[in-house]
């Protein structure tokens, strides 16, 4: 049996045209089974000056290659 890891990933400053390259990249590492973009709520203030995204909420196997792939990329953004 797989055990499932989920964590939640943000970078606020990253637009979310950012935030769906990285989705991208994350749904082609093997062993990652949910990647979701989650939004702010509308009932927040609206800031152009700020990112409209929440963050990533992550589900994948607990194998370590796939979390240090998944780091990788992570990290890669992180600098950006």
């Amino acid at each position: 049996m797989i055990k499932a890891v989920e964590k939640f990933w943000c970078c606020s400053p990253l637009p979310l045209a950012v935030y769906r390259e990285i989705v991208a990249q994350l749904e082609q590492v093997s062993g990652v089974m949910a990647v979701k973009i989650q939004l702010y709520s509308e009932s927040a203030t609206f800031d152009y000056g700020k990112s409209q995204v929440e963050g990533l909420a992550l589900t994948f196997d607990a194998n370590s290659s796939t979390q240090a792939q998944i780091g990788a990329i992570l990290a890669h953004y992180e600098r950006s």
